[in-house]
């Protein structure tokens, strides 16, 4: 059997990790518009600073240091890691690195499903930790918690087991990642603004068979998966209707698509993690204009 290598999307990675890291500036200071996000981050505006300097200014908040001070309960640093974009797009990662990105997670019911760590100790807590076995009864509880962090253990799980050769399970994790991704994309403004970007990922996360005589994916995928795929945006637009948190404005989610779309077709433009901002903040103030 001959092991391929799954492809990985640098573009994409930048593109989620971007999109992350705008939203959860938008969430700790309450507002989705660039200009007031520099201000009450900064106090200073875009018209004082320009387009150049804005790019810089988005780079500092992305580092963390000055939004901690101002919101101490930010995520910032993990959204700019974003272990579960880490996962979907980049193809060299080995076992130790999904393992490494999956130990983010914090303490609670996603992180007992991957591991028993009642024997963990203080200093020493890696080595005591025991991998919890894929199990139906496992993938149910992740699908029911419907989280970033469920939707990481999902998406990191598959993957392990694809490394390390188990594949029994696989058709069973791609079933829970469709019918769960709606629910962690509704309650994560985080994932619904990078939601483009999250498909184009996960699109290509799928499509990957680690042995070539494994299986003939396309042929025999399963039709619940069919029916997942097509039912996704009905089930995410009922989702969005049901919980009630911030949400993406329609213009910054039409920024992202283009970005993606791009990225996708290959065009070579850049999708750094700050040209997003850059290009809204040039809208906004167009418009306000």
């Amino acid at each position: 059997m001959s092991f391929i290598r799954p492809t990985s999307s640098p573009q994409l990675l930048q593109a989620l990790r971007s999109a992350a890291c705008y939203a959860e500036l938008a969430v700790q200071t309450g507002t989705w518009d660039p200009n007031e996000i520099e201000a009450k981050v900064f106090g200073r505006t875009y018209k004082l600073t320009g387009p150049e300097k804005r790019r810089g200014t988005f780079y500092k908040a992305m580092r963390g240091t000055v939004i901690e001070r101002i919101c101490p309960g930010t995520r910032i640093r993990w959204w700019r890691a974003h272990p579960l974009a880490e996962i979907l797009c980049n193809g060299e990662q080995e076992q130790d690195g999904v393992l490494k990105a999956l130990g983010t997670c914090h303490p609670g019911q996603e992180r007992a499903l991957m591991w028993d760590e009642s024997c963990v100790g203080i200093l020493s807590w890696a080595r005591f930790r025991i991998e919890v076995p894929d199990s139906p009864e496992g993938i149910a509880a992740l699908i029911r918690i419907g989280s970033v962090e469920s939707l990481l253990m999902l998406i990191g799980r598959m993957r392990l087991a694809q490394l390390r050769g188990a594949l029994q399970f696989d058709t069973e994790y791609e079933v829970a990642i469709w019918q769960t991704l709606p629910t962690c994309i509704a309650r994560s403004p985080h994932l619904h603004l990078g939601c483009e970007a999250l498909l184009a990922a996960l699109d290509g996360f799928l499509s990957w068979s680690p042995f070539s005589d494994s299986r003939h994916f396309e042929q025999i995928r399963d039709s619940r998966v069919q029916e997942l795929r097509r039912s996704f945006y009905s089930r995410l637009t009922d989702e969005l209707e049901q919980i009630d948190i911030i949400r993406p404005p329609d213009e910054h989610l039409s920024i992202r698509k283009r970005i993606v779309e791009r990225a996708v077709a290959g065009d070579g433009r850049p999708t750094d993690p700050v040209a997003c901002q850059t290009r809204q903040a040039e809208t906004y103030s167009k418009h306000q204009g």
